[in-house]
């Protein structure tokens, strides 16, 4: 890797300054989404999100998605708890809880940025695949906790059920990667990083790649490694945007609206 790796790559004590001014301001954004789900975000009958439930139980979509957003929640909720505690970064771990954030928050938008055929088909799609880990699980465990091969194929029945939906998608895979990037085409302009240039970062750090280790970590002359902190705080603020974008989504589907009439009242498309 040349050069690169025994180069003085270290921020400048004015970046870190500046960086680290952001934390707080990031910190509070995320104490008002966990102060918004403190009041349950169960979808009102007769809403787009609870006519989407009708189509997709007992895999409902509302589940899906709440749970995603939970997951990024709690993530970040670490962090912050972490850095406020020690004020400082960890060498690496904080960049595996951002991953998930933006991995998580990311399958919710995706579900509910399609139209409501489309959104039902991608929660059940998600269910056929969780149901198939769930039948490697344990099998590796030697213990069942339920019949995963009849849940899969509820989740067929469903989705066989849909109008407009090729039947055959039940079986398209669901890859992290692919619906990042479709996730990303929602957002008008990001603060500073994209959703797929910090999952993807953070996804080499997370598996201990030499070369992402090189690129996205600091280092000191004497050859000491830590973590910058300018992009961590960058990738902080996109993951933030997402659980932001996702609740945002669940509120505004969550609540019952007259339908319009001469027509079916469709989930509107995530812009």
């Amino acid at each position: 890797m040349g050069s690169l790796a025994e180069a003085d790559t270290r921020e400048t004590p004015e970046q870190v300054a500046d960086a680290k001014a952001k934390i707080e301001p990031l910190s509070a954004r995320l104490l008002r989404v966990m102060n918004k789900v403190k009041v349950p975000l169960e979808p009102e009958e007769g809403s787009p999100l609870a006519r989407l439930d009708e189509m997709t139980t007992p895999f409902k979509t509302s589940e899906l998605v709440i749970s995603n957003l939970n997951v990024g929640i709690d993530n970040l909720f670490t962090f912050f708890r972490y850095f406020k505690k020690t004020n400082e970064l960890p060498m690496l771990a904080h960049y595996g809880l951002i991953r998930s954030a933006i991995e998580a928050t990311s399958y919710g938008l995706w579900v509910l940025a399609g139209k409501q055929q489309a959104a039902a088909s991608r929660t059940l799609r998600i269910a056929r695949v969780d149901q198939e880990n769930a039948r490697k699980l344990f099998k590796a465990l030697g213990d069942s906790m339920w019949d995963t091969d009849e849940m899969q194929g509820r989740a067929r029945e469903r989705h066989d059920a849909l109008s407009g939906i090729d039947s055959s998608d039940v079986d398209k895979s669901v890859q992290a990667t692919n619906i990042i990037l479709a996730v990303e085409q929602h957002f008008e302009q990001r603060a500073a990083l994209t959703g797929l240039h910090v999952w993807r970062s953070t996804s080499g750090l997370t598996h201990g790649s030499p070369a992402a280790m090189v690129a996205l970590l600091e280092r000191a002359p004497d050859g000491t490694r830590t973590s910058r902190m300018v992009w961590s705080v960058e990738s902080l603020e996109t993951a933030i945007e997402n659980i932001e974008a996702l609740l945002t989504r669940i509120e505004d589907l969550r609540i019952a609206r007259p339908r319009p009439r001469g027509g079916t009242a469709r989930v509107p498309s995530q812009r």
